[in-house]
């Protein structure tokens, strides 16, 4: 998805662990053929994806809906990723451009400040040549 390669990424995909960290594994209960996913660490209120929850007869065919239930979550997890960086850096651009734009203010001001303050000697000497 992105043109940058991220090596966690690829190792992680390889060991079926998903970017909160959880390794998805195949089990089988015992003296039942069929197979289930759930994630390792393991805990009761673990939600299964919806795209491989419930009994499998083939583990091959878990192991692929894993698989791509992995890619799509690392490919979710990495355009969140560019989004932050993407809303961090037009921030710092915004701070910029404020700071530019405070500073431009200032100096405005402080000229407007040196005219009217010129201006105003002319007019007081304007009026005491006039007395």
């Amino acid at each position: 998805m992105s043109d940058v390669f991220n090596l966690d990424r690829e190792q992680n995909l390889k060991a079926r662990i998903d970017p909160t960290g959880r390794k998805w594994e195949v089990h089988s209960q015992r003296g039942s053929c069929l197979f289930h996913a759930r994630p390792n660490p393991d805990r009761e209120d673990a939600v299964i994806p919806a795209l491989f929850y419930g009994e499998w007869t083939k583990p091959e065919l878990l192991l692929e809906k894993i698989d791509l239930f992995l890619v799509r979550a690392w490919d979710d997890s990495d355009r969140k990723a560019a989004e932050a960086r993407r809303t961090k850096e037009a921030a710092a651009e915004n701070a910029e451009e404020a700071a530019k734009l405070a500073k431009l203010k200032a100096a405005v001001e402080a000229e407007n400040a040196e005219i009217a303050s010129k201006s105003e000697a002319k007019r007081i000497a304007v009026q005491t040549a006039k007395e």
